[in-house]
């Protein structure tokens, strides 16, 4: 064969390596010292999280109701630590899972890289780097700066180990992976290093379906009048940034969509006077969302059956002063008329024996 084919499948691989280890373009971020966990962004989603540690545990760190994972890898398997090296001599930020995540971390001399994989190309991207957590008096005034492997590199102000020094970058990915270098820090730069990283798709996320409508209550008071308000409705979206409006449909099925409206966006409440006791309804809502994006669910609402009183009770004291008055008068009519048969409380089906027995010795004269 011609000897130039070894020559152009030389070149198809180096071309080939060239685009499989690309680097986009980084803006960096101001840097700034992490002190707590609510200073990691969560803009975006969430693609990956990782804890620069030898004894391959992950840690998990909540913030802001969303739980980060950051699984164990060394990434500078020659130079990587796990020690007390932040909180040994008092660093805290507040957050023991965050602490056991700063107390290690990878490091080398004179700097490194690492690369991201599996990117999207086109996606817009936001990693932010947790530098090296050290508070030892060796180590903690050393500074690393950030780069992304362009030739010029952009590179990242200082942050330092102590603080615990933290940069976020953004960019759009040019194909699956992404260099990320560490430097030496311009003032007292020496081993820069990290704790880790989080990354993070910072593209719109893909309009999805509301899933799911919530009605606060759907027990009605006995002939509610027009306006009451029956309940608060709620919408559960993959899209949590979505807002939503609700609708009344298939009212030819549910005519007793007409018997309700909907106000002040996410109010249910009655459009009429509604039935007594027993009453039964059954309406179908519709929540649409920002794309236009839809979900329907039906609610049946029902008015409270009425219920029979079991018990009758009056409070202290129980006898009305004619009562009391007649049953001390009773046994003055008459000696023969027993005491016991005088009940305090009154029952009437008795009184009514003894008044006719009062009566009857009596002989009408009273």
């Amino acid at each position: 064969p011609p000897p130039y084919r070894h020559f152009l499948s030389f070149i198809a691989v180096l071309t080939s390596c060239a685009s499989f280890l690309s680097a986009s373009e980084i803006t960096w971020q101001p840097t700034f010292d992490l002190t707590s966990a609510n200073q990691i962004n969560t803009d975006g989603t969430f693609v990956a999280a990782l804890n620069a540690v030898s004894d391959g545990n992950s840690q998990t760190v909540t913030v802001g109701g969303e739980d980060i994972l950051f699984s164990a890898d060394d990434i500078a398997p020659a130079n990587t630590g796990t020690s007390n090296y932040f909180t040994g001599s008092g660093g805290d930020t507040g957050n023991s899972e965050l602490n056991t995540v700063l107390n290690s971390h990878s490091y080398g001399g004179g700097g490194w890289s690492f690369q991201l994989t599996g990117l999207t190309g086109g996606t817009e991207y936001q990693i932010q780097l947790i530098g090296a957590g050290d508070t030892r008096g060796c180590c903690s005034a050393r500074n690393q700066r950030a780069g992304d492997g362009e030739s010029p590199e952009n590179v990242s102000g200082d942050f330092s180990r102590s603080g615990v020094g933290s940069v976020i970058g953004t960019f759009t990915a040019a194909s699956s992976t992404q260099t990320i270098s560490l430097l030496d820090g311009i003032n007292n730069g020496q081993d820069p290093g990290i704790s880790a990283y989080i990354l993070r798709s910072t593209a719109a996320p893909t309009p999805r379906a509301p899933t799911d409508i919530a009605l606060s209550n759907s027990d009605l008071a006995p002939n509610s009048a027009s306006g009451t308000l029956i309940g608060t409705l709620l919408t559960s979206d993959p899209n949590s940034s979505d807002t939503h409006t609700y609708t009344f449909v298939d009212t030819g099925s549910f005519p007793d969509n007409n018997l309700f409206t909907i106000a002040n966006g996410d109010e249910l409440r009655a459009g009429t006077t509604l039935g007594g006791f027993g009453a039964t309804y059954s309406i179908r809502l519709r929540t649409t969302d920002n794309d236009n994006l839809t979900y329907d669910e039906t609610f049946p609402l029902n008015v409270e059956a009425a219920m029979a009183p079991t018990a009758l009770s009056f409070p202290p004291p129980t006898l009305f002063s004619w009562e009391l008055r007649w049953a001390q008068t009773l046994p003055t009519l008459s000696p023969k008329i027993p005491t016991a048969l005088i009940p305090i409380p009154i029952n009437w089906s008795q009184v009514l024996e003894i008044w006719t027995m009062v009566y009857s010795r009596s002989q009408g004269a009273l």
